[in-house]
């Protein structure tokens, strides 16, 4: 048992203990860091599945099958800090969001008695979304910046002043697609309306 809160209090995930009305009953110390707070025990009470807005699964912990199914739900929220409304605990977060992804699992299939019924797990994976989406806005910008240098590698403004091909070359630098778009007809004054293509090679 000492081995098991030891864990419990140590992982690096949010995990909640939670009583038949979705109110925390037990909380580590990651749970207390997500959501702003100094102690764990500042959660107890904390309508969480009310505030994350959660019902639906948490209610299928209930419909537990014979087989097991219905026991564990996941969901991928998006925590809004500023908008728990009356849910929200004194000196918690007032602001900012965090990506989430929450593991509800059922700990009582029977004896409404006891007081826990289930686990809320909430791992923190706003970085790895951050970094995902930068990741796919980077993409995005170089297929832009591509589909630029093909008309650019047409146009016979350029073509035959390198000064002019240095100086967009500049412009475009650290530029946006929609900026890129606006440079390219800056850089071209207008030249590079008509894209000249190479004649097709001929087979010997």
């Amino acid at each position: 048992e000492e081995r098991l809160r030891n864990i419990f209090q140590r992982s690096p995930i949010g995990i909640m203990l939670l009583d038949k009305g979705g109110r925390v009953v037990s909380a580590n110390s990651a749970s207390a860091q997500l959501f702003g707070l100094m102690h764990p025990s500042e959660l107890e009470g904390f309508r969480l599945i009310d505030a994350l807005g959660v019902h639906d699964a948490f209610s299928a912990l209930e419909g537990e099958q014979l087989d097991g199914t219905g026991a564990s739900q996941e969901r991928s929220l998006v925590v809004d800090f500023g908008g728990f409304g009356p849910q929200r605990l004194p000196r918690m977060r007032a602001s900012g969001e965090a990506h989430v992804e929450l593991l509800l699992t059922r700990l009582a299939a029977d004896g409404e008695s006891r007081a826990v019924r289930a686990m809320a797990q909430l791992h923190d994976v706003s970085s790895r979304y951050d970094a995902e989406t930068a990741l796919a806005r980077a993409q995005q910008q170089l297929d832009g910046f591509h589909d630029i240098l093909r008309v650019l590698d047409g146009c016979r403004v350029l073509r035959k002043d390198p000064e002019r091909w240095a100086k967009l070359e500049t412009l475009l630098a650290g530029a946006s697609w929609s900026e890129g778009e606006a440079k390219l007809s800056e850089g071209c004054d207008g030249g590079c309306g008509h894209v000249e293509t190479a004649p097709p090679t001929q087979e010997p």
